[in-house]
Protein backbone atom coordinates (compact mmCIF):
# COMPACT_ATOMS: atom_id res chain seq x y z
CA UNK A 1 0.00 0.00 0.00
CA UNK A 2 0.86 3.67 0.09
CA UNK A 3 3.64 4.70 2.46
CA UNK A 4 4.99 8.11 3.38
CA UNK A 5 8.28 9.58 4.56
CA UNK A 6 9.69 13.10 4.91
CA UNK A 7 13.13 14.40 4.00
CA UNK A 8 14.55 17.79 4.95
CA UNK A 9 16.41 18.93 1.86
CA UNK A 10 19.69 20.78 1.77
CA UNK A 11 18.22 22.98 -0.98
CA UNK A 12 16.61 26.08 0.54
CA UNK A 13 13.49 28.04 -0.31
CA UNK A 14 11.72 27.44 -3.61
CA UNK A 15 13.08 24.51 -5.59
CA UNK A 16 13.07 23.21 -9.14
CA UNK A 17 12.98 19.48 -9.79
CA UNK A 18 13.96 17.27 -12.70
CA UNK A 19 14.28 13.51 -13.15
CA UNK A 20 16.79 11.66 -15.32
CA UNK A 21 16.89 7.87 -15.51
CA UNK A 22 15.77 6.91 -11.98
CA UNK A 23 17.32 9.86 -10.16
CA UNK A 24 15.34 12.91 -9.02
CA UNK A 25 17.24 16.17 -8.54
CA UNK A 26 16.11 19.18 -6.48
CA UNK A 27 17.85 22.57 -6.71
CA UNK A 28 17.19 25.88 -4.96
CA UNK A 29 15.31 28.17 -7.32
CA UNK A 30 14.09 31.23 -5.43
CA UNK A 31 14.05 34.68 -7.02
CA UNK A 32 16.72 36.89 -5.50
CA UNK A 33 15.48 39.16 -2.76
CA UNK A 34 13.17 36.50 -1.34
CA UNK A 35 15.55 33.84 0.00
CA UNK A 36 19.16 32.87 -0.53
CA UNK A 37 19.73 29.88 -2.79
CA UNK A 38 21.74 26.88 -1.65
CA UNK A 39 24.82 25.88 -3.70
CA UNK A 40 23.77 22.24 -3.31
CA UNK A 41 21.51 19.92 -5.31
CA UNK A 42 19.67 17.10 -3.53
CA UNK A 43 19.49 13.77 -5.39
CA UNK A 44 17.18 10.83 -4.74
CA UNK A 45 18.09 7.46 -6.24
CA UNK A 46 14.85 5.53 -6.61
CA UNK A 47 16.27 1.98 -6.92
CA UNK A 48 18.46 2.32 -3.81
CA UNK A 49 16.20 4.83 -1.98
CA UNK A 50 19.34 6.75 -1.04
CA UNK A 51 19.57 10.55 -0.81
CA UNK A 52 22.81 12.33 -1.68
CA UNK A 53 23.96 15.81 -2.69
CA UNK A 54 25.79 17.39 -5.60
CA UNK A 55 27.43 20.76 -6.14
CA UNK A 56 26.57 22.87 -9.20
CA UNK A 57 29.00 25.59 -10.24
CA UNK A 58 26.83 28.43 -8.88
CA UNK A 59 23.95 28.98 -6.47
CA UNK A 60 21.23 30.83 -8.36
CA UNK A 61 17.48 31.22 -8.86
CA UNK A 62 15.11 31.11 -11.83
CA UNK A 63 17.05 28.18 -13.30
CA UNK A 64 15.88 26.48 -16.49
CA UNK A 65 15.97 22.68 -16.45
CA UNK A 66 16.03 20.06 -19.18
CA UNK A 67 16.76 16.37 -19.59
CA UNK A 68 18.28 14.57 -22.55
CA UNK A 69 19.76 11.10 -22.64
CA UNK A 70 21.33 10.40 -19.25
CA UNK A 71 21.78 14.12 -18.56
CA UNK A 72 19.92 16.53 -16.29
CA UNK A 73 20.68 20.14 -17.19
CA UNK A 74 20.44 23.31 -15.08
CA UNK A 75 20.96 26.44 -17.20
CA UNK A 76 21.18 30.15 -16.60
CA UNK A 77 19.50 31.84 -13.66
CA UNK A 78 19.59 34.91 -11.49
CA UNK A 79 22.63 35.45 -9.27
CA UNK A 80 21.77 38.79 -7.68
CA UNK A 81 19.93 41.43 -9.66
CA UNK A 82 21.02 42.81 -11.96
CA UNK A 83 23.47 39.93 -12.37
CA UNK A 84 22.52 36.82 -14.34
CA UNK A 85 24.29 33.52 -14.89
CA UNK A 86 25.58 32.02 -18.13
CA UNK A 87 26.36 28.70 -16.43
CA UNK A 88 25.13 25.31 -17.64
CA UNK A 89 25.50 22.53 -15.06
CA UNK A 90 25.10 18.97 -16.35
CA UNK A 91 24.56 15.89 -14.19
CA UNK A 92 25.17 12.56 -15.93
CA UNK A 93 23.09 9.87 -14.22
CA UNK A 94 25.13 7.06 -15.79
CA UNK A 95 28.43 8.26 -14.29
CA UNK A 96 27.08 10.39 -11.39
CA UNK A 97 29.45 13.13 -12.51
CA UNK A 98 28.90 16.86 -13.04
CA UNK A 99 30.25 18.93 -15.92
CA UNK A 100 29.79 22.52 -17.03
CA UNK A 101 29.25 24.58 -20.17
CA UNK A 102 28.24 28.18 -20.97
CA UNK A 103 25.28 29.97 -22.53
CA UNK A 104 25.98 32.55 -25.22
CA UNK A 105 24.74 35.27 -22.86
CA UNK A 106 23.92 35.36 -19.15
CA UNK A 107 20.15 35.23 -18.62
CA UNK A 108 17.35 33.82 -16.51
CA UNK A 109 13.77 32.70 -17.07
CA UNK A 110 14.47 30.75 -20.25
CA UNK A 111 12.33 28.01 -21.76
CA UNK A 112 13.82 24.77 -23.02
CA UNK A 113 12.80 21.91 -25.25
CA UNK A 114 14.66 18.96 -26.75
CA UNK A 115 14.75 18.11 -30.45
CA UNK A 116 16.98 15.88 -32.59
CA UNK A 117 19.18 14.95 -29.63
CA UNK A 118 19.82 18.56 -28.64
CA UNK A 119 18.48 20.97 -26.02
CA UNK A 120 17.23 24.33 -27.25
CA UNK A 121 17.07 27.34 -24.89
CA UNK A 122 15.05 30.44 -25.82
CA UNK A 123 13.58 33.55 -24.24
CA UNK A 124 14.69 35.07 -20.91
CA UNK A 125 15.50 38.26 -19.11
CA UNK A 126 18.89 39.80 -19.83
CA UNK A 127 20.65 43.06 -19.12
CA UNK A 128 19.65 45.77 -21.59
CA UNK A 129 22.19 48.17 -23.06
CA UNK A 130 20.97 50.78 -20.59
CA UNK A 131 21.84 48.51 -17.69
CA UNK A 132 18.26 47.66 -16.81
CA UNK A 133 16.27 44.46 -17.03
CA UNK A 134 15.12 43.51 -20.50
CA UNK A 135 12.58 40.84 -21.48
CA UNK A 136 13.43 40.90 -25.17
CA UNK A 137 13.54 37.15 -25.77
CA UNK A 138 17.26 36.96 -25.14
CA UNK A 139 19.97 39.48 -25.87
CA UNK A 140 20.60 39.60 -29.59
CA UNK A 141 17.46 37.52 -30.18
CA UNK A 142 19.33 34.22 -30.14
CA UNK A 143 18.62 30.64 -29.23
CA UNK A 144 21.24 28.39 -27.69
CA UNK A 145 21.38 24.84 -29.09
CA UNK A 146 23.30 22.51 -26.79
CA UNK A 147 24.56 19.05 -27.77
CA UNK A 148 25.31 16.99 -24.65
CA UNK A 149 27.06 14.25 -26.62
CA UNK A 150 29.63 16.66 -28.02
CA UNK A 151 29.42 19.04 -25.03
CA UNK A 152 29.15 21.83 -27.59
CA UNK A 153 26.91 24.86 -27.99
CA UNK A 154 25.86 26.67 -31.12
CA UNK A 155 24.07 30.00 -31.29
CA UNK A 156 21.42 30.75 -33.87
CA UNK A 157 19.68 34.06 -34.47
CA UNK A 158 15.93 34.35 -34.17
CA UNK A 159 14.55 34.30 -37.68
CA UNK A 160 11.10 35.39 -36.56
CA UNK A 161 9.64 38.16 -34.42
CA UNK A 162 11.44 38.50 -31.06
CA UNK A 163 9.57 36.87 -28.18
CA UNK A 164 9.10 38.78 -24.91
CA UNK A 165 9.41 37.22 -21.47
CA UNK A 166 9.36 33.46 -21.00
CA UNK A 167 7.81 31.69 -24.01
CA UNK A 168 6.09 28.33 -24.01
CA UNK A 169 8.30 25.74 -25.68
CA UNK A 170 7.56 22.32 -27.09
CA UNK A 171 8.76 19.83 -29.69
CA UNK A 172 6.90 17.99 -32.43
CA UNK A 173 8.83 15.81 -34.87
CA UNK A 174 12.09 17.62 -35.63
CA UNK A 175 10.54 21.03 -34.92
CA UNK A 176 11.14 23.21 -31.86
CA UNK A 177 8.32 25.70 -31.32
CA UNK A 178 8.38 28.70 -28.97
CA UNK A 179 5.30 30.88 -28.49
CA UNK A 180 4.85 34.13 -26.56
CA UNK A 181 3.73 37.72 -26.85
CA UNK A 182 5.40 39.72 -29.60
CA UNK A 183 5.52 42.93 -27.50
CA UNK A 184 5.43 44.07 -23.90
CA UNK A 185 2.09 45.76 -24.59
CA UNK A 186 -1.15 44.21 -23.34
CA UNK A 187 -2.38 44.50 -26.93
CA UNK A 188 0.52 42.53 -28.34
CA UNK A 189 -0.23 39.46 -30.42
CA UNK A 190 0.82 35.99 -29.37
CA UNK A 191 3.07 34.45 -32.01
CA UNK A 192 4.96 31.21 -32.50
CA UNK A 193 8.47 30.83 -33.92
CA UNK A 194 9.12 27.40 -35.42
CA UNK A 195 12.63 26.02 -35.95
CA UNK A 196 13.19 23.01 -38.18
CA UNK A 197 16.30 20.94 -38.76
CA UNK A 198 18.20 21.94 -35.64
Amino acid sequence: GLTHSTKILTSTGDVTAVTVDRIALFASNASQGYRANSPVVDLYDSPTRIWSTGSPSQARGNITTATIGHNAIFAGGELNRPLYSDAIDIFNAATHRWSTAKLSVARDGMTSTTVSGEVVFAGASTLSDAGGISDDGGEGNVIDVFDTQKNSRTVQAFSGVPLFGRPAGTTVGNNAIFAASSTTSENGRTIANLYTGL
